[in-house]
């Protein structure tokens, strides 16, 4: 439940041997080839690889004969790749496979086209099979304009009130489909732009008919009709074509791609190598417990040199940062990811997101028949769509059903469990509210401890002490919330107040003054940037905000026992609104109000634990700058 750890191989020698060193590299999934100039501190006497990449559009070639047979790419694993041949070779059946496809592919298209275009013009010729007038004379008269179309039928009332003061149109009604009337109207050219500006101030929709309807609306819809059959029959023909051609050239597709795949990413690895007199160098990062096996493979060819070490602090670039944690607690990895990745030296959080955000949502909408429900619909989500969302809400639904039995409520019924605790019954309320703000002092509390460990961690000791959540602040923290209780009657021991209040003024006094110690620590002659006066200025400002920050903060987490109350109450509307004067109630009612609950509830809940993730815990501690896998790093072994 961490980030990965990794370990950092150099590999040298001859430039003579750098193909066989790549080569080898590709077939290591786990190898991760890292530029190197982002790995040596100085490049002076190395120069880089830029060349073109010749596999690009041979393999963008490639992809489009496939997409037009029909055929799914997928590369083989680069250790099961056989060469089919020089990349030449390859390239030349690509180029002929190319050429005989296309021709294929464009007859099937300008088919498909074609059967849209006959769909289209009989749809047209639906609204207008009543006129009886070949449709060449109806549309080359000279002196008059003749429009096609429909509009609402609202519309058509008042048009046909302004018709009986206006005799420079005339509309004809072919058709009334719903709450659209077909027909056209006819006016003469002089008149046109004047009445065209009424049709559309009423919504008139202009359909134009194709010019490849000839003879009446009936006749040319027959005729049209049987060009549709021809065209289906000829596309069909057509694609049994395409299935036997995919099926004739489906392997050798594969072979090629797997090919030029590999080669691609050789060629990819080749840019990030740095050449010098002596030869080449390359790194790449593998996991702890891949690298020692992949850089005995590497340096297994004769004349390489292979080093195996962990990787530098003072590195230029860190490492790029892999997650690893427990399937169930792995959905929530995106929840980090959408705030950015973590550093390398840094604590990954996704654990304490996955477990703080099932409480949350937990306490705020628990219900055993709607967890259930959740869960339910995380399922289908992710199995049917592949959601990430769906596998969350299997999680999510699970403490909704704890909460459910621990709160009593099913499907919004408080009286079939003989058991729960009801939180709109007496005080209840009050101590949902606290315990909601207790449940707030812990995550920040644990937050802190998150900054100081990254801290420790960084060996960056003004972080752990001094700063804004260091161990200064939490004792300040922890100190007011002693001396809250204290004063509210809540625990005996006055006479820790004063030592308490000291307590406070000291760690205060240490965040405002964090500048001029850290300088001290890290042993510089100027304590202050700025003049003193401007800084304690400064710091009191932003002293201000840190300790109003804690305020708002730990009063933020109030909302969870205030949706838990909300829940409450949008069930008593639906079992309101469901009741009956005899005293049953409505099932319908009772189903569709409780699927609005789950749905906009549901989707309310998840936003605000995700709010309480993202602003009250993640701005404690998270920096979120870690860089993501390239695309070969994706394939690390764990």
């Amino acid at each position: 439940m961490a980030v990965v750890k990794c370990k950092l191989i150099k590999v040298t020698g001859p430039g003579t041997l750098l193909d066989d060193v790549l080569g080898a590299a590709v077939q290591e999934e786990g190898f991760c080839a890292e530029n190197a100039a982002c790995v040596l501190r100085s490049t002076t006497g190395y120069t880089t690889i830029n060349e073109i990449n010749p596999y690009t559009s041979c393999m963008e070639e490639l992809q489009t004969i496939a997409k037009g047979a029909g055929v799914d790419l997928k590369a083989k694993g680069s250790a099961s790749v056989s060469a089919p041949g020089s990349f030449d070779d390859v390239k030349r059946c690509v180029e002929e496979e190319t050429a005989s496809g296309r021709l294929l592919s464009e007859e099937i298209a300008r088919t498909e086209e074609r059967l849209g275009d006959d769909e289209k013009i009989l749809e047209q010729l639906m609204h207008i099979i009543n006129i009886n007038v070949p449709l060449d004379e109806l549309f080359k008269f000279q002196y008059f304009k003749l429009r096609f179309g429909h509009m609402p039928l609202e519309n058509y009332k008042a048009l046909s009130r302004y018709s009986n003061e206006s005799d420079d149109y005339f509309f004809f009604v072919s058709s009334i489909e719903g709450d659209d009337v077909w027909g056209l109207y006819v006016v003469l050219s002089s008149d046109a732009g004047r009445v065209d500006s009424l049709f559309e101030s009423l919504l008139f929709e202009r359909v134009i008919i194709s010019g490849r309807a000839h003879g009446t609306p009936k006749q040319a819809y027959e005729q049209m009709k049987s060009d549709l059959e021809n065209a289906k029959q000829e596309l069909d023909k057509l694609r049994q074509q395409r299935d036997a051609y995919a099926a004739q050239v489906s392997e050798k597709l594969q072979d090629w791609y797997s090919y030029l795949s590999v080669q691609n990413a050789q060629f990819k690895m080749k840019s990030k190598v740095l050449l010098s007199a002596d030869g080449f160098v390359l790194y790449g990062y593998a996991s702890a417990k891949e690298a020692p096996r992949i850089a005995a493979s590497l340096g297994g060819i004769e004349g390489v040199s292979v080093t195996c070490t962990d990787p530098s602090p003072d590195q230029p670039t860190p490492p790029p940062t892999r997650l690893k944690n427990l399937w169930f607690f792995r959905p929530f990895e995106e929840y980090v990811k959408m705030y950015g990745l973590p550093s390398y030296n840094e604590m990954d959080p996704t654990p304490l997101v996955a477990l703080s955000y099932m409480l949350f949502f937990g306490i705020m909408f628990g219900d055993v028949g709607q967890g259930a429900v959740i869960i339910l619909a995380g399922l289908l989500m992710w199995k049917l769509k592949g959601m990430f969302v769906g596998r969350i809400l299997t999680r999510v639904g699970i403490t909704s059903m704890a909460f459910g039995f621990f709160y009593g409520s099913v499907f919004g019924f408080e009286d079939i469990l003989p058991f729960g605790y009801k939180v709109n019954e007496g005080s209840n309320m009050n101590t949902v509210l606290i315990g909601s703000v207790v449940i707030g002092a812990v995550m920040i509390s644990i937050s802190i401890l998150m900054n100081i460990i990254n801290g420790i961690r960084q060996k960056n000791l003004a972080k752990v002490l001094l700063s804004n959540n260091s161990v200064t602040s939490l004792i300040f923290y922890w100190s007011v919330l002693v001396l809250v209780l204290l004063f509210m009657n809540f625990l005996p021991a006055k006479a820790l107040m004063p030592v308490l209040i000291a307590v406070v003024a000291v760690s205060l006094l240490i965040i405002m003054m964090k500048e001029p110690l850290e300088a001290l620590l890290k042993r510089r002659k100027r304590l202050v940037q700025s003049s003193w006066l401007d800084y304690l200025l400064e710091s009191f400002f932003e002293l201000f905000e840190t300790v109003l920050s804690f305020v708002t903060n730990t009063i933020s987490y109030i909302r969870l026992g205030a949706f838990a109350l909300n829940h409450v109450g949008m069930m008593s509307v639906v079992f309101l609104l469901a009741g009956s004067a005899s005293g049953s109630h409505n099932p319908v009612i009772l189903v569709l109000g409780n699927l609005f609950v789950i749905g906009f509830e549901g989707m309310i809940v998840c936003i605000q634990a995700l709010r309480l993730e993202f602003y009250e815990i993640f701005g404690r501690f998270y920096e979120g700058q870690g860089r993501a896998p390239s695309e070969a790093e994706d394939s690390w072994k764990i």
